[in-house]
Parts: C-alpha cells; structure tokens; sequence
C-alpha cells in the first residue's frame, strides 16, 4: 500500500522490517523488494528472487514455473522486449489447469456473457422505447 501512496521511502523500511525467517517469507520480501525497484524505475534484479523462488518448497512446480517464467518476462521487458516467449515456457508446466481454477475461469466468462446479453437488451428495449415516443405517438 505505501508503494502505491507514492511513499517508496517508508515502504522500503517496512518491507526490511518484515520477517524473512522461512523460504516463503524470505520470497515474498524479495517480490516486494522488486515491486518497490520497478515503481521506483530502477533496475529489476531477480537473481536473488530466482532462487528464493526455488528454494521455497512451499510452492507447486506449476506455480515455480509460472513464477519464474514471469521473472523472465519481466526482465525481457526491462530490456525492451515483450516477454511473450518466456511466458509461453511456463504454460507446458502450468496446463492443464486444477478443475477448481478452471471452473472459476469458467464461470467468470460465463457471469460475463451474461452480464452483457442483459445489458444490450436493456440498450434495445431504451432504443425502442425512445424511438416509439419521440414522434409523439405511444406504438404499445
């Protein structure tokens, strides 16, 4: 929250206040530490990141990969690249998806077809109703 409230200095002292005892809460400071570099637009180093990434047994293989794949895209990006290709290794690790995530994606589309058909009937029906009593006739 205090990299986002334009504070990096006091962002930085609370992230080196937190804890960094386990793997994974060595990991998540370092990500944040990385956070704070990339809004503060100096250079990203994930060397670090990379093998707290590995070394946090906490996380699955897939989620390793996905995140070591975007440490890789976003140091393609850094150099002016897009990162898609490194993106793309990820994704032979990652599918298939669990069926508890892919039902979420899935009902977030399907929330989202919905949401729009109801939306363009209810634009349809203002047209009509708007061009049914502009000319001062009520056609219903």
């Amino acid at each position: 929250m205090l990299i986002l409230a334009f504070r990096p200095a006091e962002a930085r002292d609370t992230i080196a206040a937190l804890p960094a005892g386990t793997p994974r809460e060595h990991r998540e400071r370092l990500e944040l530490e990385l956070d704070a570099d990339a809004f503060e637009l100096r250079p990203l180093e994930f060397g670090a990141l990379d093998e707290a990434t590995r070394a946090d047994g906490a996380l699955s293989s897939a989620e390793r990969a996905a995140r070591l794949a975007y440490h890789a895209a976003l140091a393609a990006v850094a150099r002016g690249g897009d990162g898609l290709a490194e993106l793309a290794v990820a994704r032979a690790a990652i599918n298939p998806l669990p069926p508890d995530l892919l039902r979420r994606v899935w009902l977030g589309r399907l929330r989202f077809a919905v949401l729009a058909v109801v939306l363009e009937v209810w634009i349809l029906v203002a047209i009509l109703v708007a061009l049914s009593t502009a000319s001062g006739t009520v056609l219903y």
